[in-house]
C-alpha cells in the first residue's frame, strides 16, 4: 500500500455512508473535497475534531470545500458516537478499510506516544466525548486529502500521531487557491 502524493490523481471511490447513502468520488468532481479519514467511531480525539470541523463548516461550505469523512467503524457504531456532533457533512463507514487502504492510509504503533495525544485527549473528554469499544486497528493514524475540482490531489496529509490532523489553515489556503495549475504526476 503506497501513499498518496500531491499533483496524483485521487483513487475513485463508491462508498456507502453511515445513514445508508451511496456516495462516490464523481459527486466532488468540479468541487473542492476534503476527505479526512478517521480512526474509529468512539475514538474521542477523533470525535473532537469532527466537532471543530462542524463549527467550521459553514466557513467551509462557503469558501467551496466540501467535506467528507471515512472512519472504519460500521454504520451503527458511527451513529452511537461520531454523528453525535450532527455532521452537515457525510461520513462513510468503511470497517472492511477499502478507502484506507485505496489511500495509503496505516497504522503506527508509534503513533500512540506523542503529547498531543493527551493534549487533545482532555480536550475531547472536556467537550463531552466519551470513549467506547475500537474498530479495527487501535493504533490506525488519521490522514486528510484535499483534492481539487478535477480530482487531483493537492495536498495529501498523513498524521503522526493519533491526534494529528491537517491544519486549518492548509484548508483555508485550499479553499482560497484557484487549482487551475496543478499539474497531474505522471
Amino acid at each position: 500500500m503506497s501513499r498518496i502524493e500531491r499533483g496524483e490523481l485521487a483513487p475513485d471511490f463508491t462508498a456507502a455512508t453511515y445513514d445508508g447513502k451511496t456516495i462516490s468520488s464523481r459527486d466532488y468532481r468540479d468541487s473542492k473535497l476534503w476527505l479526512s479519514f478517521y480512526r474509529f467511531a468512539a475514538c474521542p480525539l477523533c470525535n473532537y475534531r469532527i466537532q471543530e470541523v462542524v463549527a467550521r463548516y459553514d466557513d467551509l461550505s462557503q469558501a467551496g470545500i466540501r467535506v467528507v469523512c471515512v472512519m472504519m467503524s460500521p454504520p451503527e457504531r458511527i451513529a452511537e458516537y461520531a454523528a453525535k456532533s450532527k455532521p452537515p457533512f457525510p461520513i462513510v463507514a468503511d470497517p472492511e478499510r477499502v478507502m484506507y487502504e485505496a489511500y495509503g492510509v496505516t497504522p503506527s504503533f508509534w503513533g500512540a506516544f506523542s503529547m498531543s495525544n493527551l493534549t487533545t485527549f482532555i480536550k475531547s473528554m472536556r467537550s463531552g466525548t466519551r470513549m467506547g469499544p475500537t474498530d479495527g486497528p487501535m493504533t490506525m493514524l488519521p490522514a486528510d486529502f484535499l483534492i481539487d475540482p478535477e480530482g487531483v490531489v493537492y495536498e495529501a496529509f498523513y498524521g503522526k500521531s493519533f491526534a494529528e490532523h491537517i491544519p486549518f489553515e492548509s484548508v483555508s489556503a485550499f479553499a482560497a487557491d484557484d487549482c487551475l495549475s496543478m499539474p497531474v504526476a505522471s
